[in-house]
């Protein structure tokens, strides 16, 4: 094994090991999410005396959605974050880097990241509507930018995957 590779490997280590603890912060923070709906639904009458001071313009069933949008929010979080860590624990045990489950990983991954903002952009709207009184939706493009970035290195990832087959 060449310095190179045992660099790669390395590093990758140390992002699988990054991507684990933002991983397992997410999973917190989508069961708080979830046990928030959870709540809601089987305490329809006291749950809702708890969370009305929080959404002074919303009803029942807008707090519920917003917990449910919220929960999904998590979902397409962990799964991201959890195809990236399982990408970089292979490569970090793997002799090269440059496979086709890695690419598809890199790409479900930026998937799960353009549900993640898409969601977060409907729950911004929420929050404006039903805790400030406001209409519309917040719309951004730079949160965006991240998944477009991975499906780009995607490509290029499957470029080299390519050349390495041919060089094999």
């Amino acid at each position: 094994m060449t310095n190179t590779q045992k660099k790669i490997q390395k590093s990758s280590k140390v992002l699988s090991l990054v991507f684990l603890f933002v991983l397992f912060s997410c999973i917190i923070q989508g069961l708080e999410a979830l046990l928030n709906l959870v709540f809601l639904l089987l305490n329809r009458s006291d749950a809702w005396k708890s969370f009305s001071p929080a959404f002074p313009y919303a009803n029942y069933p807008d707090v519920c959605l917003f917990y449910g949008c919220r929960s999904l929010m998590w979902v397409c979080f962990i799964t991201a974050f959890a195809l990236l860590y399982l990408m970089f624990r292979d490569i970090s045990r793997e002799y090269t880097p440059f496979r086709q489950i890695h690419v598809r990983r890199m790409r479900w991954a930026s998937g799960m990241l353009f549900g993640t903002y898409g969601f977060q952009t409907i729950l911004g709207g929420m929050q404006r509507a039903w805790i400030q009184g406001g209409q519309g939706f917040p719309f951004r493009l730079d949160p965006f930018l991240v998944p477009m970035a991975l499906i780009g290195l995607s490509y290029i990832l499957d470029y080299a995957c390519q050349l390495q087959n041919e060089a094999d």
